[in-house]
C-alpha cells in the first residue's frame, strides 16, 4: 500500500523552524482559496497568519493568477545582468512612486534576507567608494530580526536563532528599541562619541513593529528622534519593511507614519501577494551616485540567478494594481477596525496580557510573562487551534492574528469568536 503524503513527508523533507526530533505527521496542504487552505483529506483550515505573513489578499487570488499565467506564456526568466524586461521596469517605477519618490533606484533580489544583505552591503560600500574607511560600525535594535543569511543574522538579536554561529557573526552595536523618548535620548547620548568620530556607517531597524521578537510595537516619536539625530551625522538608515510594508501597519510603509524617512528600504513577503519569492531594496539618489562611478571596483558586486524574475515581477505588479483599487482601501479600513475591536476583547481575558493592535496585526501574551521561541505553550496553542480548523503559529507565548486582507466578514467574525472561546478555556 502506498504511503500517504503525511508519512512520505517525514521520510524526505526537512522543514524550516520545525523541531525534527520525533516530528509527527504534518498537515499536507493541497489547495487554497481566499483565507482557507485545504489538506489532503479535504479538511478546511483558516489561515490566521497569512502563511508566514506573505499571502496579502488570499490564496489563489484570481487577478494575480491571471497575471502570472499570462507572463508565463511570454517570458518566464531572463538573466538580469546586462538585460532587462518590462515587468521589472514597471515594478521599479511603481515602488519608487509608492515609497514617496525620495528614492531613485530599486535593486531586486530573492527574499527578505537577501534584500537586507543588499542594503547592508550598499550602506558599507557607500562610504568605501568615497574613500571614507573609518565608517564601519553598524547599529541595530535589540530583539530585532532581519533574516537568516549571515549579514542578516549579524544585525539580528543574538538568540536561539543564531546561537550556533555566535562566534562567526560580525560585530554590531545593539541598542534598545525606542519604546519611549527617554530611551531614545539616552541611546543617542551613549553613541555620541562614535557619532562625533564618524565611525557609524548604518542603522537598521524594523519600523514601529518588531515581528519575530513577539510583535513588539513602539510609537513614532522616539524613532523619529533617533532617525533625526543619526541622519544629522550622515548615518545611513535602513528600514526593514519586509514585514511592515504593504499596509501591515495601516499605511503602505510603516515609515510613512514617520517624519524622518529612511535612506534605504527593504521589501519582500507581501510584495508578490504571496505567490513567488521576490525582494526589493530601494535607495536614494545620493546613495546610488556613490556607485555610479567610472571605476569598476566601485560597482555593486552582488546578484542572484533569479533577480527580478519576470513571473515574480508580474505577480508584484498585479498585487500593486489590486492595492490601488478604491474598494481595497475600504476593505483595509474595515479589516483594521475589526482587528482593533478584537484586541480590546482579547485584553479582557484573564489569561491574556498586553493585548495590542497596529494596522492589520493583533498580538498578546498568553499568561503573564514573555517566553522564548521554544516555549511549550506555543506548540500547545498551535495544536489546540488546529483542532478548531485555524492555523496560528505563536512566537513563544505571543499569540498574533494576521489573516489575509480579503477574508470574508463572516469568516473574520468566526475567527475572532473562536479565538476568544479557545483562549477563555485554554
Amino acid at each position: 500500500m502506498a504511503l500517504n503524503f503525511s508519512e512520505r513527508d517525514k521520510q524526505s523533507l526537512w522543514h524550516p523552524y520545525t523541531h525534527q526530533f520525533n516530528v509527527t505527521g504534518l498537515p499536507v496542504i493541497v489547495s487554497g482559496k481566499g483565507a482557507w487552505l485545504y489538506d489532503e483529506h479535504n479538511n478546511a483550515l483558516l489561515d490566521g497568519i497569512s502563511s508566514w505573513w506573505v499571502t496579502l489578499f488570499g490564496h489563489c487570488q484570481p487577478e494575480i493568477v491571471s497575471a502570472v499565467f499570462k507572463q508565463s506564456t511570454e517570458l518566464e526568466q531572463v538573466i538580469f545582468a546586462g538585460f532587462s524586461h518590462p515587468q521589472a521596469i514597471l515594478l521599479a517605477e511603481r515602488l519608487i512612486k509608492l515609497a514617496g519618490n525620495s528614492y531613485s533606484k530599486v535593486f531586486f533580489s530573492d527574499n527578505g534576507s537577501t534584500a537586507v544583505e543588499v542594503a547592508l552591503k550598499i550602506a558599507l560600500q557607500y562610504f568605501q567608494n568615497q574613500g571614507i574607511k573609518n565608517r564601519t560600525k553598524i547599529i541595530c535594535l535589540q530583539n530585532g530580526y532581519h533574516g537568516d543569511t549571515f549579514g542578516a543574522m549579524s544585525v539580528s538579536e543574538r538568540s536561539i536563532f543564531t546561537w550556533a554561529f555566535r562566534d562567526l557573526l560580525f560585530e554590531v552595536i545593539s541598542i534598545p528599541a525606542p519604546l519611549d523618548i527617554k530611551t531614545a535620548k539616552e541611546t543617542i547620548s551613549e553613541l555620541e562619541d562614535m557619532l562625533k568620530k564618524e565611525e557609524i556607517a548604518t542603522f537598521i531597524y524594523e519600523p514601529l513593529l518588531q515581528g519575530s521578537s513577539g510583535m513588539q510595537m513602539y510609537p513614532t516619536e522616539p524613532l523619529n528622534f533617533l532617525l533625526e539625530e543619526l541622519q544629522k551625522h550622515k548615518v545611513i538608515c535602513i528600514a526593514d519593511e519586509v514585514f511592515t510594508g504593504f499596509f501591515r501597519t495601516g499605511t503602505f510603509l510603516a515609515s510613512h507614519q514617520l517624519e524622518h524617512q529612511p535612506d534605504i528600504i527593504c521589501l519582500s513577503k507581501a510584495l508578490t501577494g504571496g505567490f513567488l519569492p521576490l525582494g526589493a531594496t530601494l535607495v536614494t539618489p545620493a546613495i546610488y551616485e556613490a556607485f555610479h562611478q567610472p571605476e569598476k571596483r566601485k560597482m555593486l558586486f552582488h546578484g542572484h540567478s533569479f533577480t527580478a524574475n519576470p513571473l515574480a515581477c508580474a505577480a508584484a505588479n498585479a498585487t500593486i494594481s489590486l492595492l490601488q483599487q478604491p474598494n481595497t482601501l475600504t476593505t483595509l479600513k474595515n479589516y483594521c477596525s475589526k482587528q482593533q475591536d478584537f484586541a480590546q476583547d482579547l485584553g479582557k481575558l484573564k489569561n491574556v496580557n498586553q493585548a495590542r493592535h497596529l494596522g492589520m496585526v493583533v498580538a498578546a501574551e498568553i499568561e503573564n510573562a514573555r517566553s522564548d521561541y521554544t516555549s511549550h505553550l506555543a506548540a500547545q496553542i498551535s495544536t489546540t487551534f488546529l483542532q478548531k480548523n485555524i492555523i496560528l503559529r505563536p512566537l513563544g507565548n505571543t499569540l498574533y492574528l494576521l489573516p489575509p486582507l480579503f477574508i470574508t466578514p463572516a469568516d473574520h467574525k468566526w475567527l475572532h469568536e473562536t479565538c476568544l472561546d479557545v483562549l477563555s478555556n485554554l
